[in-house]
């Protein structure tokens, strides 16, 4: 798998900071699979850990992301990145963490895709997605807590 991108808030230690990454596996990579399982080897091990996938078609296979941004904060409840450039077809992601239980709302017409669980129930995510009409889109959350470290990524899957 290749890191597309990634985002930390917070301090050093697990205990104290939220951390969301985007990570790619392409098609020859899938067809060459073995097993359904994956183990993830980490710099500094958190304390809890939540992980989502989706596969997508109709994708362009030559340069499949296109515009990313990122945001780190550790107050507030609202975070929101900079705006991404589109293309009419294109899929929007955006993907977030924060460091206290409760629940998020996407905003900008993201529709909510999933709310992570986390086993120890120590913390939230959400993943949301937009298809673009060629637009700029800026993907923002909000969380029910005010006072979590937070950390949001957005990203284009560009259209085949």
């Amino acid at each position: 798998m290749t890191k597309v991108m990634e985002r930390a808030s917070g301090g050093v230690s697990p205990s104290s900071r939220t951390y969301v990454a985007v990570f790619r596996l392409d098609e020859p990579n899938i067809v060459a699979a073995t097993t359904t399982t994956f183990s993830v080897t980490w710099n500094q091990t958190p304390d809890d850990a939540s992980y989502e996938s989706v596969f997508l078609q109709n994708v362009n296979q030559t340069t499949p992301v296109g515009a990313t941004a990122n945001n780190g904060t550790t107050t507030g409840a609202t975070i929101t990145t900079a705006a991404l450039a589109t293309s009419s077809g294109d899929l929007v992601i955006d993907a977030a963490t924060c460091s206290n239980i409760g629940s998020y709302t996407t905003n900008n017409s993201f529709t909510e895709a999933l709310e992570a669980a986390f086993p120890l129930n120590s913390s939230d995510g959400v993943v949301g997605y937009k298809f673009a009409t060629g637009a700029n889109e800026t993907p923002s959350v909000t969380h029910s807590t005010t006072t979590g470290r937070q950390s949001l990524i957005g990203l284009v899957v560009r259209h085949q």
